[in-house]
């Protein structure tokens, strides 16, 4: 019976089904038609910020072409973002953890690099794995142990067994919030002291956002409108010279794992939209560091929930700043 070779969309109840998952995997607060067009708004937003980048400088493809990050050490990497993030961050207990490298026959098959979470009785027990079998795994490892350690899960992990106000909140998780937590600061890090020329690290966050919202559209196309392979290889190809192995991989990744960039790209941009809104509302008084400590102090629950929370949190700094 698996005649279906599209995705959820062409499934008796295949939308509302997706509905579902965007709502209990990643946790999203957006509706389908307003994460449709959030996604939108970002890719623009995005283009738009890259165009005036290479206003801003022209020999930026030059510039691109040469940039590389000037750490490349695991553990000097680490504490090089420990200490930039500590201003923008609240402070942290200082925690162990452990560099250790994917065995030769795994590479194939793990991820660039991953953290281990701690156990709940114990978050020294931190542990990141490093998967040298991929081609960048040295000069992309600045924003990969970003993502992975500091500010990123290994951070964001400990930072919330150690400050939640009740056990329950301690076991509570939500891939959206924390994907998405990974993804904001693994940009964040791109913009830092880490050797790459003025407006590359700018660019490469901006890359990257764009790239991992074209990658949720392509999702929603597939398993909500139910696009055809073909349709799904004419979007991809209005921003990405791609060929037809890259797209049929693309094509079954999003059939194998439904929703699943969106834990990535949808998180992220309900962060963006939180931050650029407290930005409007409070202007020169919008403290990184107080949004930061707001969203994780909130947790890792469903942006559902955060976004109620911010609605208070956003009321109240302007409260203050009235008094």
């Amino acid at each position: 019976r698996g005649i279906n070779e599209g995705g959820l969309a062409n499934f008796k109840h295949g939308k509302i089904y997706y509905e579902y998952l965007l709502k209990c995997g990643p946790g999203l607060s957006y509706s389908v038609p307003e994460l449709k067009t959030a996604l939108i708004t970002r890719t623009q937003n995005d283009l738009d910020a890259i165009n005036s980048l290479f206003l801003q400088y022209p020999d930026l493809s030059d510039r691109l072409t040469t940039a590389s990050f000037s750490l490349t050490d695991p553990v000097q990497i680490l504490e090089d973002l420990k200490r930039q993030m500590a201003q923008d961050f609240p402070s942290l207990t200082d925690c162990a953890y452990e560099i250790n490298y994917v065995p030769s026959h795994l590479e194939d098959s793990l991820s660039p690099a991953f953290y281990l979470t701690a156990p709940l009785d114990n978050t020294d027990l931190n542990v990141i794995y490093i998967n040298n079998g991929y081609e960048d795994s040295t000069s992309g490892l600045y924003t990969t142990l970003a993502h992975e350690g500091f500010p990123g899960h290994l951070y964001q992990t400990v930072y919330h067994r150690t400050n939640a106000s009740t056990p329950l909140l301690s076991i509570l998780s939500c891939s959206g919030a924390n994907e998405g937590w990974a993804t904001y600061v693994e940009n964040y890090a791109c913009t830092l002291d880490n050797g790459l020329p003025d407006g590359v690290g700018e660019y490469q966050a901006l890359a990257r956002s764009f790239s991992l919202c074209v990658h949720g559209m392509l999702d929603i196309g597939i398993n909500y409108d139910g696009w055809t392979k073909e349709q799904a290889a004419e979007f991809v190809r209005t921003y990405f010279e791609l060929d037809d192995t890259t797209i049929d991989q693309l094509w079954q990744t999003m059939i194998d794992t439904p929703t699943n960039y969106l834990e990535y790209c949808g998180g992220y941009l309900e962060i963006m939209e939180m931050r650029e809104l407290a930005e409007l509302t409070l202007g020169a008084d919008f403290s990184l560091l107080e949004f930061h400590r707001f969203l994780l102090d909130t947790g890792p629950v469903p942006f559902s929930v955060i976004r109620k929370h911010f609605d208070s949190w956003l009321d109240a700094q302007s409260s203050l700043i009235k008094s």
